[in-house]
């Protein structure tokens, strides 16, 4: 079924760069999808100069948008505060609007995709938020999508956005959400966002803290996560607290994956 705003969002993205060298048109079917996504990326890299336009929300276009983005304020006037309502539209939040007018109602849907996203809804917007909303990624629930790993996925937005961006939080174990895991991982032993690469090699393996019954902290809810999307610890509060239902439930994991013996204290 088609959803008017986003048709109208669709049209005016082809009456406005239709034209424009590189531009691939949105399909006027009122339906949201990566084709309209790239649409609304290349309508933004027009605007802030980028040339080539591509499909991609990449280096290019992310620094375009770190020059520009402080201009995004209450009653800023141009095609981006359109382009980033039309973006709304397609991501289902509402801003009540579809103009050239950066307003508020503007402000409260960035607020609104802040919270969904888990981090601090203060309706500033920026990059990593930018490249969020011009994406199909998802900050709901999905059907099928499980509420403690949305909570999860939040939780890691929350507290490593510097080193993951501002990833999905559908309630969706995927790829992206397994990378995140291993980067707040990277961040706990002490490297930085440059350094930290979000693979499970030899640094992070030597770098892993050791933990023991009765520590609290990140590692410990880490190992809580980790513990629960594989199907362990279902039940347990992800608190952060190194407990001895923890203890066990790592016991068990070891012995199903028919890994070495070793102490609790080197989980």
């Amino acid at each position: 079924m088609a959803d008017e705003a986003v048709l109208k969002v669709q049209k005016w993205l082809n009456s406005t760069y239709g034209n424009v060298e590189g531009f691939k048109k949105a399909p006027e079917n009122g339906q949201t999808g990566w084709a309209t996504i790239y649409s609304l990326r290349e309508g933004l890299q027009y605007e802030l100069k980028v040339s080539p336009l591509g499909e991609g929300f990449g280096n290019a276009t992310r620094k375009a948008v770190d020059g520009f983005v402080e201009n995004l304020k209450l009653n800023y006037k141009g095609n981006v505060a359109k382009l980033i309502q039309g973006a709304f539209w397609c991501k289902g939040i509402s801003p009540n609007d579809f103009s050239t007018v950066y307003s508020a109602d503007t402000i409260a849907a960035v607020k609104k995709l802040q919270s969904d996203a888990g981090i601090t809804a203060n309706g500033t917007m920026t990059t990593n938020l930018m490249a969020a909303l011009f994406d199909m990624s998802a900050f709901v629930l999905v059907q099928n999508g499980d509420a403690k790993i949305r909570a999860m996925q939040q939780w890691l937005n929350a507290n490593y956005e510097s080193y993951i961006g501002i990833r999905p939080c559908d309630g969706i174990y995927q790829r992206d959400t397994n990378e995140a895991l291993i980067y707040a991982l990277q961040a706990i032993e002490g490297m930085s966002p440059s350094e930290a690469n979000g693979y499970y090699g030899n640094q992070t393996i030597a770098l892993t803290p050791t933990v023991k019954v009765g520590e609290h902290g990140n590692i410990v809810k880490l190992i809580q996560y980790g513990l629960y999307v594989n199907n362990y610890y279902q039940s347990g509060a992800f608190d952060g607290y190194f407990s001895t239902t923890v203890a066990n439930e790592i016991v068990a994991f070891r012995k199903f994956m028919i890994l070495p013996d070793g102490s609790l204290s080197s989980a």
